[in-house]
């Protein structure tokens, strides 16, 4: 009696911790989603933009961005190619434009899932602007196939290993362990096919062309589902050289490539693979010995009552997997759903729902199979544990199969995300030609970066006790920014503030009161959505400012007459995204530069060679020739402002700031007081960002062509 309500209370364990974890999410393959664009949906924009930047929650394939343009009276605008680089899209518009336009993109996410959207934006016209769109786009349903398929497959491999090993030891019927591995090697195939086409955006034929298979396995999704198929085969390998047990590391190690392949390798967590793949690897090991079984009951009409012995140590090694199950089900779920209305407000809720009340279906089946078929000892009864273990399968069958659509929908948290990164655009910064000859060279010059703007600031002597304040604000299309509230603040001998009145297309001016030498100058920039940003100017360690113009000159010499130089860089445009490069400069026409994770380029006299990223070949063009070493100022500044001195890398250097308003670009630099060598310099320009450090002067150096491919 006591073994018995021990055996209903573990039964009644396990439906439970089953339930609970099947209710919770698998984890799931989110999709990379728009979390902003410049200029911003529903912009309304008095002249034509350079370009519009499309910036992504994650990164996406490389090569898979396509962008199109159209007016809303059905004019489609002929556009470059974009330049996609990690989670950015930069996308050059023709100029002149002017009308009301939509802008559509689509992608593959990192994940190997399509997105898709569009934003509108108005130049120079007043109508009715289309909504912005943001969707997963629409449902895959061959790969929603391929992943059950895989599902399936994975399952009867490592289940039938575990089954046929540690619950019947001798079985009366083999586990369908090869044509398991089979079928997960045949839908992984067809997986990457189908990258293969969505990549290029085209049919089930197109991922068939050879170039297409070979340049999206250098994709990340491409490259884990490559390395899927290898695992697979070595372990179908060692099945056949009958070493199932050792096969069972490359078949968990293909789980965990899946896990790193979803939403969990690209989650930035560390542990999130790590639970996907404990998650799915428990999983397969419950479901494939629950398919060898029901294969013994149908291949075995007359089980004999021995037999019950592994039927219950099946029941014995399923309640801690799906304990695993669950306890990894939970760590992968806490941060898919932001609410109870998502479960039945969203697809991937409703869905979650569905297999949820199948598993429900099929732990009662497992309960009334371990009750009643089970409940003489030792003997079963085979037709109705047969009956009862068939169904089961059959329910189990079908949540695989609402894995697989899961899988390829967008949880909750990546639907709320692409809704809030298309609400309504805020009043915009208005975006206006700048007058580039009205910008201040001197006497003191210096800027700062605000997000996407560049804020170019000058100050100038009033007389005594005053001081006349310039602030050039530029967007990232190179325009005055106008329509912002800019207050100004300069801390002396005490803090005297002022607000500044236009000047211009993106100037502000206001004349302050002093007490004693400016320190410092703080900007206080308002926009008209309400976002606000203090930045800060300090001022020379002198008042007025000493010129520097001579000591700008020199060191622009010094730095043309260089045999070599090595410039690490780092550039960015407003974001988040910093993109280091590491250029070499040989006289009198060399140079080559590397982009980190990026293109690489060699120029020789009147010939380069380009590779990109991932690529093993060069490209030979030709090309102009570049004299080099050349500042990056180019000609020497008609004036410059000392700022003060210091040190750097442990040499003395001289600081001085100097703007050249063709550019428009203001420069900082820290020159060696002893040899008058540039060794760093900072650059603030429209979406331009930059940092320059400078090393290997004149040390030996020889850029090369690269070496011709076989």
């Amino acid at each position: 009696m006591g073994d018995a309500r021990g055996r209903r209370h573990r039964g009644a364990l396990l439906a439970a911790a089953a339930l609970v974890a099947c209710a919770l999410p698998a984890a799931a393959s989110a999709h990379a989603y728009l979390v902003g664009s410049d200029p911003p949906a529903g912009a309304r924009l008095s002249s034509s933009p350079a370009r519009i930047v499309l910036r992504f929650n994650e990164d996406f394939v490389p090569g898979s961005a396509r962008v199109t343009l159209r007016k809303t009276d059905g004019t489609d605008i002929a556009l470059e190619p974009p330049v996609a680089r990690g989670s950015t899209i930069a996308q050059p518009l023709p100029p002149g434009l002017r009308g009301i336009f939509l802008l559509t993109w689509n992608l593959l996410s990192d994940d190997g899932h399509p997105t898709e959207g569009s934003i509108p934006f108005s130049v120079g016209a007043t109508g009715a602007l289309p909504a912005a769109t943001a969707s997963s786009g629409p449902t895959q349903w061959p790969e929603v196939a391929a992943d059950w398929l895989f599902f399936a497959g994975l399952a009867l491999a490592i289940g039938g290993i575990l089954s046929e090993r540690l619950v019947w030891r001798a079985p009366p019927v083999r586990a369908p362990v090869l044509f398991g591995i089979g079928v997960a090697v045949g839908t992984a195939a067809t997986s990457l096919v189908l990258l293969a086409a969505d990549r290029v955006h085209g049919s089930l034929a197109d991922g068939l062309d050879v170039s297409a298979l070979r340049d999206v396995s250098e994709s990340r999704p491409g490259a884990l589902t490559v390395g899927m198929l290898c695992l697979l085969l070595v372990s179908a390998a060692l099945v056949v050289a009958r070493r199932p047990l050792v096969a069972l590391a490359p078949l968990a190690a293909t789980g965990v490539l899946v896990a790193l392949r979803g939403h969990a390798g690209t989650s930035g967590d560390w542990w999130a693979p790590v639970a996907d793949a404990v998650h799915l690897l428990a999983a397969a090991a419950w479901t494939g010995a629950l398919a060898h079984l029901v294969l013994v009951l149908v291949a075995v009409p007359a089980l004999r009552s021995a037999d019950a012995l592994p039927v219950r140590r099946y029941a014995e090694l399923a309640l801690p997997t799906v304990l695993v199950v669950l306890a990894t089900g939970v760590l992968t779920a806490l941060a898919e759903f932001r609410s109870l209305s998502s479960v039945v407000d969203t697809g991937y809720g409703r869905t979650l729902l569905v297999k949820t009340g199948l598993v429900a279906g099929a732990l009662c089946l497992a309960l009334a199979s371990r009750f009643f078929a089970l409940h003489r000892n030792p003997g079963i009864d085979v037709p109705l544990l047969r009956r009862f273990t068939l169904t089961e399968l059959g329910l189990v069958a079908a949540v695989l199969a609402a894995a697989g659509l899961l899988v390829n929908l967008a949880p909750p948290r990546a639907s709320t995300a692409e809704a809030t990164s298309l609400t309504p655009a805020p009043a915009p910064v208005r975006s206006v030609p700048l007058n580039r000859k009205a910008i201040p060279t001197g006497p003191f010059v210096s800027a700062e970066e605000d997000g996407d703007l560049a804020i170019g600031f000058a100050a100038r002597p009033l007389g005594a006790g005053r001081l006349a304040v310039t602030a050039t604000v530029i967007d990232q299309n190179g325009n005055g920014a106008n329509g912002l509230d800019v207050g100004v603040r300069v801390r002396s001998g005490g803090t005297d503030a002022a607000d500044t009145a236009s000047c211009g297309p993106g100037c502000y001016r206001a004349d302050v009161a002093v007490q004693g030498r400016p320190r410092e100058a703080i900007l206080r920039i308002e926009r008209p959505d309400g976002r606000a940003a203090d930045v800060r100017f300090p001022f020379p360690a002198s008042w007025p400012p000493r010129l520097a113009t001579r000591l700008a000159r020199e060191a622009t010499r010094v730095f043309a007459d260089l045999r070599t130089l090595r410039i690490d860089e780092s550039l960015a445009s407003g974001g988040p995204h910093v993109t280091q490069t590491v250029w070499l400069l040989e006289a009198p026409n060399r140079l080559s530069y590397d982009i980190q994770s990026g293109a690489r380029a060699i120029i020789v006299g009147d010939r380069r060679w380009d590779r990109d990223a991932g690529k093993p070949r060069w490209v030979e063009s030709a090309q102009t020739p570049l004299r080099q070493p050349t500042p990056t100022w180019g000609p020497a500044p008609a004036t410059a402002a000392l700022l003060g001195s210091g040190t750097l890398t442990g040499r003395p250097v001289w600081r001085i700031s100097f703007v050249d308003p063709s550019v428009p670009a203001w420069y900082t630099a820290s020159i060696d007081k002893r040899t008058h060598r540039t060794l760093a310099l900072e650059m603030t320009a429209p979406a331009h960002f930059m940092r320059h450090t400078y090393s290997g002067f004149d040390e030996p150096l020889s850029i090369e062509p690269p070496p011709r491919s076989p």
